[in-house]
């Protein structure tokens, strides 16, 4: 019994700043970073279509699944290899399936000193459900209607 109050007490001790990391909000995006789905489609379609980059940092198989049309698609693990050609300045919109891993892509990009970027709040799931574009390069065309003779 009494060993059994020490295992408690040090569960309760360590168990209890386990959970503050996940809690602390120091290292979280800031709002005024992130966009909804609405916004984000509204600020990448039409005249405003060239002003920002879409990138998916998502991983290869599930960009080849589905993805957003003129996104560029720089995997989370590779983006310090892969932004030698993207200004600085240049307006960046992240995403990844439902914000996790674009929420790391925007502390990389922040360190690696690009001013403007954004986080699509929700991931792609949210843009599908505002029903923005996408590309679906891995399905053939037959099973999406086109070239098929009926």
């Amino acid at each position: 019994m009494k060993y059994l109050k020490l295992y408690i007490f040090l569960i309760i001790l360590l168990g209890g700043g386990a959970g503050s990391w996940f809690w602390n909000t120091s290292h979280a995006v800031p709002q005024e970073s992130r966009l909804s789905a609405e916004v984000a489609i509204k600020k990448t379609s039409g005249k405003n279509k060239d002003r920002y980059m879409l990138i998916d940092v998502r991983e290869s198989w599930e960009n080849q699944a589905v993805r957003i049309p003129g996104s560029k698609h720089i995997p989370l693990q590779e983006i310090a290899d892969n932004i030698k050609n993207i200004d600085k300045k240049q307006k960046l919109i992240l995403y990844c399936t439902v914000g996790v891993r674009s929420d790391k892509a925007y502390r990389v990009f922040r360190k690696l000193g690009f001013e403007e970027v954004y986080v699509l709040n929700g991931g792609i799931d949210a843009w599908m459900e505002e029903r923005g574009p996408l590309e679906t390069p891995s399905i053939p065309q037959w099973i999406e209607g086109k070239g098929c003779e009926s």
